[in-house]
């Protein structure tokens, strides 16, 4: 399967997500990639093989209860997911700013597991994550998701 570059970009920007990821235990923020759809296993084994990541099923759980049918996934992380980004970005349209905070969260620090951050660092990186976050959420930060009560 041939899967062009605009072609992969457009799955991402419709059914994919970027996202940065914190690791707690070991202090650390690194990008991740993931795209599923139903009916996409060939395109999903396709990425895998041309980018490696992981390929499984998830089960997500609804407001109505779990899913009956696992929906098949591809993820990719770290430095593979930062490549995978860069050869993607020039065709990403709406997720085109996520893609470049994760790449800016990378190429702006070493990412040693273990290693001693200062303080200044790592809000820097907790910035990025809430900023990819918001962007993720289509723009509203956490403080604008609040339920009030229903007045009659």
């Amino acid at each position: 399967m041939d899967l062009k570059l605009p072609y992969i970009a457009g799955l991402i920007d419709a059914d994919g997500s970027i996202s940065i990821i914190f690791l707690r235990k070991q202090r650390r923020y690194y990008p991740g990639v993931g795209f599923g759809c139903y009916g996409s296993e060939e395109i999903l084994e396709e990425l895998k093989r041309r980018y490696g990541g992981s390929f499984g099923n998830r089960i997500k759980k609804r407001k109505l209860g779990w899913n009956k049918e696992p929906m098949p996934r591809w993820s990719i992380s770290d430095n593979k997911a930062i490549l995978f980004l860069k050869e993607i970005l020039p065709f990403l349209i709406l997720k085109k700013e996520q893609a470049v905070l994760a790449i800016k969260l990378k190429e702006e620090g070493d990412w040693t597991p273990g290693s001693k951050k200062s303080v200044d660092e790592m809000e820097r990186r907790e910035s990025l994550r809430k900023k990819v976050h918001d962007l993720n959420r289509k723009n509203k930060p956490y403080e604008a998701v609040v339920w009030l009560p229903h007045k009659p």
